[in-house]
C-alpha cells in the first residue's frame, strides 16, 4: 500500500484519504427493494407437501382474528373465484360452498 507523505517529515495522510472516502459514500442514497409476492404461503405448503405450486385446486389460509376467521392469502386459482385476502371465512363460503 502506498502512502502519500504530506510534506510534514513523517507524518502519513492515509488516514486522512481513507476519512475523505468514508465521507463521500456518507451522502450516498440508500436503495431499497420491495418485493410483493402475494401467493409464496400457499406456493411454500404446495411445494412442502409434494404438490407443484401452479396445481389448479385453490387454496387458501385463514387466521383467527378476534371472533372471527379472515382469510389471509390466497392462490390465483382462488382469485378467479373472487375469494380475497381480508375476507371472512363465512362470506367465502357462501361464494364457494364446498371451501
Amino acid at each position: 500500500m502506498d502512502y502519500v507523505w504530506a510534506g510534514r517529515s513523517g507524518v502519513s495522510s492515509f488516514c486522512d484519504t481513507l476519512i475523505a472516502e468514508q465521507l463521500k459514500w456518507r451522502h450516498a442514497m440508500r436503495r431499497f427493494v420491495g418485493v410483493f409476492l402475494p401467493t409464496l404461503p400457499t406456493d411454500q405448503i404446495r411445494r412442502r407437501n409434494g404438490g407443484n405450486p401452479t396445481h389448479k385446486r385453490r387454496m387458501v389460509i385463514a387466521k383467527q382474528e378476534s371472533n372471527r376467521r379472515i382469510l389471509t392469502p390466497v392462490d390465483d386459482a382462488a382469485r378467479k373465484l373472487k375469494l380475497s385476502p381480508g375476507m371472512t371465512v363465512a362470506h367465502a363460503q357462501t361464494l364457494v360452498p364446498d371451501l
